[in-house]
């Protein structure tokens, strides 16, 4: 992606483009030309990457607006039929079976937007209800606001910025619940699981994960479909902890999803390359690397890999920024529900969530590859061991990912 120079007009006047034909609703192709000349102007894709008229897959007959790099624009005079942000349902579910197309058969289009160049709906395959608020949804007011137009498409669409700094707003922008990537990386770890649970090595991991959540915290009142939803997002959080892990430990984790997306999961090459045992491991959250997950696993590295891991922590797994250490301190608001939260002797000498002020909750036990052992007081999902050397820095890193998404639980 190109340097921007943000005092040069002539990204101000590209986005001016964009809304003058909106403004005179002008045709679609008009649109369509404007919208990839803003994409070019700006160096968000190069040239070779961008192409109209696109088949979202070889199958197909119908065509895209206009494919950019990994995502599809799909482009309308008017995306809604009365005023304001009010997508019709009929281009909604065009764009949503492109996606689906594309990732059923190759073309695989990781994220989708409708617009009409004033109003630009974020959408990616089993995307669901349809969210026009911030981040899943932009509205370009004037041609001035053409740098968060720019900084939308950038993180939230594209996600062509590498080497992002590790620091809690941005972990939380691309990993909390709030994040587009966050939600599709769920939605779509549903749709495994929902195909997957009913297979004998994904039901007894399951059936393991919840008996150590009975025996840590007691009686637990979620309903089977609450506590598959727990399970799935306690997957979500051991994946990216597992990444992040790696990526700070100098494995690359491009090369390893490129080849061998399903060793992430397992750390064979991590084994390898530090000798560190009992920290990436197969356990409960391993399942998706049993029942086809690949491509899952795939994309999930490519939001991790964007971020510059290393200078989260110092050598001895300091935590360099004062925030990052106190988002780390602990992840207690899991929303596993019991019949009584844990007593502030079994948090570590922490401050229980009832003196705290905040719903009696309890927390996550710590699951190891040996599925008996448990630790009542552990406030992390994560599979460290016990930290030495090298695995202290290990765990602060994946304590201090814990930490900034810790809302991903309420």
């Amino acid at each position: 992606m190109s340097q921007i120079d943000y005092n040069d007009p002539k990204y101000q006047e590209a986005a001016a483009a964009i809304l003058q034909r909106h403004d005179n609703n002008e045709p679609e192709a008009n649109i369509t030309s404007a919208v990839r000349d803003f994409l070019l102007c700006t160096g968000l894709v190069d040239a070779n990457k961008v192409a109209e008229e696109v088949s979202p897959s070889d199958r197909s007959v119908r065509a895209v607006d206009l494919r950019a790099s990994n995502m599809f624009i799909e482009i309308k005079k008017r995306i809604g039929t009365t005023g304001g942000f009010n997508p019709n349902e009929t281009y909604v579910k065009q764009l949503d079976e492109y996606l689906a197309e594309s990732m059923t058969y190759g073309r695989r289009a990781r994220m989708g937007v409708l617009t009409d160049g004033r109003y630009w709906l974020l959408r990616w395959p089993n995307a669901g209800k349809v969210k026009t608020t911030k981040p899943y949804a932009f509205t370009l007011e004037s041609a001035a606001d053409w740098l968060l137009l720019y900084e939308w498409l950038r993180d939230k669409v594209i996600g062509t910025q590498d080497e992002i700094p590790a620091q809690r707003t941005e972990v939380e922008q691309n990993f909390g619940p709030n994040s587009p990537l966050y939600r599709w990386d769920i939605d779509d770890l549903n749709v495994l699981y929902q195909g997957a649970k009913d297979r004998e090595t994904v039901r007894v991991k399951c059936r393991l994960w919840e008996t150590l959540l009975r025996v840590a915290l007691g009686e637990i009142t979620q309903t089977p479909d609450e506590l598959d939803d727990l399970f799935v997002r306690h997957t979500y959080l051991s994946m990216v902890i597992g990444m992040v892990v790696q990526a700070y430990f100098g494995i690359d984790i491009r090369e390893r999803a490129a080849n061998d997306p399903t060793d992430l999961p397992y750390g064979r090459q991590f084994r390898d390359d530090t000798g560190l045992q009992d920290i990436i491991e197969s356990d409960f959250f391993t399942w998706p690397a049993e029942v086809g997950g690949e491509s899952l696993i795939e994309r999930m590295v490519e939001h991790v890999a964007r971020f510059n891991w290393k200078e989260a922590v110092d050598g001895q797994g300091t935590i360099r920024s004062a925030r990052f250490a106190q988002a780390s301190v602990e992840i207690a608001d899991t929303g596993i529900r019991c019949h009584e939260p844990l007593a502030s002797g079994d948090s570590g000498g922490r401050s229980s969530s009832r003196q705290r002020g905040r719903p009696a909750i309890a927390k996550p036990i710590q699951a190891t590859r040996r599925y008996g052992q448990h630790n009542r007081g552990s406030s992390r999902i994560a599979r460290v061991a016990r930290p030495i050397g090298r695995r202290q820095a290990s765990r602060d890193v994946g304590k201090t990912t814990i930490g900034v998404i810790r809302n991903l639980w309420e």
